[in-house]
């Protein structure tokens, strides 16, 4: 068997665990977190908690549930690394991992917030996007393209699903809010990580266009008069031209006295 055909044999039977494992899991815990602040008829006792307890149990279980999975992302991962050889380390890894990582956790608690108290998910939605696509505009292309591909490599093959299943179960094991769809989470989810990178990246080349206009106009201030770098340039060249006349006269006199001798050890010329 060849490489190519370990790794389809791979897919597939990722594919298959999900199928069987991380799809009902989720189904499950979306179940019981309904289950924590309402009532469910699959759940004796529920709802388990108070209406407050229960909201900010089930807050901080998303966030920390939510951020972990992210972090654990595959495709997350291989794209932080070509991300920091891309940008020469400018954009490091464990940057693209926690903004994406805070942002899918973020998007996610207010989505489930979203879902109990019964709020239409197009008021964060739609404006949330059209914010995006604005800082999208004003923003340099490769941090355009690094967050959109973030937030896109992070609702992979473990995220996506989950999300989704969660939402899904999450949504219908409340009887009061019938009839409502929980595929709002992951969109609104999806759209934290966005706008967290292009934010923190429109800040941070600010600071630096900032911060080299500064050290520009201290170079300016630091400069030197033009008038004292000209007398600077004629004082060097006449020491110059007057260490070249020290060596002319040292090595005219040093020649002249080499010569004198050899003119006396002449021997007298011959008369015919």
């Amino acid at each position: 068997m060849c490489i190519r055909d370990r790794g389809m044999l791979g897919i597939v039977l990722f594919y298959i665990g999900l199928g069987y494992g991380l799809v009902p899991l989720a189904g499950m815990t979306g179940q019981l977190a309904a289950g924590v602040c309402f009532k469910v008829d699959e759940i004796d006792g529920s709802p388990l908690m108070g209406f407050n307890t229960g909201l900010v149990l089930l807050v901080c279980c998303t966030l920390v549930l939510v951020g972990a999975m992210t972090g654990t992302e595959p495709g997350l991962r291989t794209l932080a690394m070509e991300i920091r050889s891309y940008t020469h380390n400018d954009f490091p890894q464990h940057h693209a991992t926690g903004f994406a990582s805070v942002g899918f956790a973020v998007g996610a608690c207010l989505a489930v917030c979203i879902q109990v108290f019964a709020v239409p998910g197009s008021l964060l939605i739609l404006p949330g996007y059209c914010l995006a696509v604005l800082l999208s505009m004003c923003s340099p292309e490769r941090s355009v393209s690094i967050a959109w591909d973030l937030s896109s490599a992070a609702s992979g093959m473990l995220l996506g699903p989950f999300l989704v299943s969660f939402g899904l179960a999450f949504q219908s094991s409340i009887t009061l809010l019938a009839g409502r769809s929980g595929f709002g989470l992951q969109t609104l989810a999806s759209l934290l990580p966005i706008l967290l990178v292009l934010t923190a990246r429109f800040a941070i080349e600010h600071h630096r266009h900032s911060t080299s206009s500064a050290f520009s106009a201290i170079d300016m201030q630091l400069e030197t008069p033009p008038d004292l770098y000209e007398w600077q340039m004629d004082s060097s060249l006449e020491s110059f031209e007057l260490e070249l006349d020290g060596l002319d006269a040292s090595y005219g006199s040093h020649r002249s006295a080499e010569r004198q001798p050899f003119k006396t050890a002449l021997p007298p010329a011959r008369s015919s």
